[in-house]
């Protein structure tokens, strides 16, 4: 029940933060210092997926970090990777101490890298309107500056596809 009553709530919350959201553009700096990676425990980003983004992008390993939203699953946390559990975010979308600090970074590039709609990960990628959105359909298309329409975990697609988009980016900067 309290799951639903912090979704309704998110989801209202987030229908009035599109529509500031649509509005607004990324400032894609050069070189790209920082990466996000916003995702369900039950999908995570295959290794493969983050070697491509650290090639594509230039970056350390370091400066790919990862914000998992879990219902309670155990995973190893790092530096690099945060464990959200959901039962830690309030209703209006507040997060923990612990969980603040690790976004307080803003990143030059958000990859929401789950493919069903989340009120929890949808509030989360709209307190980043600065960064380059990335994302998958069906996901609120208002969210993300570049929708890949094919399965999440389809990597060999999302290394020929990725690529297309961001390098004309990089080279427009």
């Amino acid at each position: 029940m309290k799951n639903r009553i912090r979704n309704f709530i998110l989801e209202y919350s987030n229908r009035w933060a599109m529509k500031r959201l649509s509005r607004q553009e990324f400032d894609l700096p050069r070189p790209v210092k920082d990466i996000l990676v916003l995702q369900k425990a039950e999908n995570p980003m295959p290794l493969e997926s983050q070697k491509l983004l650290s090639d594509l992008f230039k970056i350390r390993s370091k400066q790919l970090r990862f914000l998992t939203l879990t219902n309670g699953f155990e995973i190893e946390e790092t530096p690099q990777h945060f464990i959200l559990p959901r039962k830690q975010i309030n209703f209006r979308g507040l997060l923990p101490q612990k969980a603040q600090e690790f976004c307080l970074k803003k990143p030059d590039v958000l990859i929401n890298f789950f493919n069903t709609p989340d009120p929890l990960l949808i509030h989360l990628s709209i307190n980043y309107p600065k960064a380059l959105r990335l994302g998958f359909t069906p996901v609120d298309p208002r969210i993300n500056h570049i929708i890949f329409n094919f399965e999440l975990m389809d990597i060999d697609l999302f290394s020929v596809e990725l690529p297309k988009y961001i390098k004309p980016i990089l080279a427009s900067k």
